[in-house]
């Protein structure tokens, strides 16, 4: 007993560490299915594959987000087919209904 004592402080502390894995991680929380539909979580200029339920679909989104409060997204799937795109609605966005805190929901006549 008594042999190990703590450190008492490391030159590096852990933060660093956590940035890097945070920021190499963000393409991973941009974009989220569920069934068939995609949700829209951060507005990032790229270029993504998803896969859902029934389809490959890319995803390519420029912007100038949030400096110009501009983003456009085009959306090519594979087949066509009926799916939902939810984009989250940004928190600085004043006096407007959404459905819940993060999606709202736009329903567009099909033909």
């Amino acid at each position: 007993m008594g042999q190990h004592e703590r450190q008492s402080w490391f030159g590096c502390a852990c933060c660093p560490g956590n940035i890097t894995r945070f920021v190499a991680s963000v393409p991973y929380y941009m974009y989220a299915t569920q069934g068939d539909d995609i949700y829209v979580n951060l507005y990032i200029q790229s270029d993504a594959d998803i896969k859902t339920d029934h389809n490959q679909i890319n995803l390519n989104q420029t912007t100038a987000y949030p400096w110009e409060g501009k983003m456009n997204m085009t959306i090519t799937p594979e087949m066509e087919q009926q799916f939902a795109l939810r984009m989250r609605v940004p928190s600085g966005i004043q006096d407007r209904q959404v459905e819940n805190e993060l999606y709202a929901l736009t329903v567009y006549p099909t033909e």
